[in-house]
């Protein structure tokens, strides 16, 4: 029976469009019963740095999952939002229509 589902599965995705993809995780991210830097899906060992040929469906959920990874790797070292570097413009338009500088106090100034 497990051989057929296999068998079933590598048939689906012989027959999906398949995509490259590298593994890239933080370093907190080890497989612990290896002892190497990846992931592990499914019993499937993906090694850091390793490219892979794989179906776009998987290639998704591995790009999530390391997305994932380094979200959770950024807040348990305190690192901050991406956002928090951006510079803002200062510029800004009020719910009545006047376009201006917004100042450090949320002041609008007209221009």
């Amino acid at each position: 029976m497990e051989q057929l589902i296999r068998q079933a599965r590598e048939e689906a995705d012989a027959s999906e469009e398949q995509v490259d993809i590298t593994i890239d995780v933080p370093d907190h991210a080890i497989v612990t019963a290896a002892h190497i830097r990846g992931l592990e899906i499914d019993g499937v060992l993906y090694p850091q740095g390793q490219r892979i040929t794989t179906t776009r469906k998987k290639a998704e959920s591995l790009r999530e999952t390391m997305l994932h990874s380094w979200r959770h790797d950024d807040y348990a070292f305190g690192r901050k939002n991406p956002n928090d570097y951006r510079r803002r413009n200062g510029a800004a338009i009020s719910p009545h229509g006047v376009v201006g500088k917004l100042t450090d106090d949320n002041r609008i100034v007209r221009f």
